[in-house]
């Protein structure tokens, strides 16, 4: 299932989307070729992927996606999370084909 994602606003060189995670619910992996993301979490727990390592993110947390770095983001599974990113306009994504792997996680 598709994570829902609302527009909340785009500058000229910025934009800024809203997610709403479901409990369970996660991303594809992705990258952005050459630009950068910052994902703030405003509600909830889960878990986010860049490369190979790992993090618990909650809310309040700020995570920095440099260029080029594959990532995924994954909900606990007991209740909602929200997030912001915040990225380049436009950005260029590619989505890595057979890496959708859900987390199992307890919260």
């Amino acid at each position: 299932m598709v994570v829902p994602k609302i527009p909340v606003f785009k500058g000229q060189d910025l934009e800024c989307n809203v997610l709403f995670f479901n409990p369970g619910q996660y991303t594809k992996t992705q990258k952005l070729n050459n630009d950068e993301k910052i994902i703030i979490v405003l509600k909830g727990n889960g878990r986010i992927k860049i490369e190979e390592e790992e993090f618990d993110i909650s809310s309040g947390s700020t995570v920095y996606i440099k260029k080029d770095q594959n990532h995924q983001i994954t909900n606990g599974k007991r209740s909602r999370m929200t997030i912001a990113e915040i990225n380049k306009l436009n950005p260029e994504i590619t989505y890595m084909q057979n890496t959708m792997k859900k987390v199992d996680m307890e919260s």
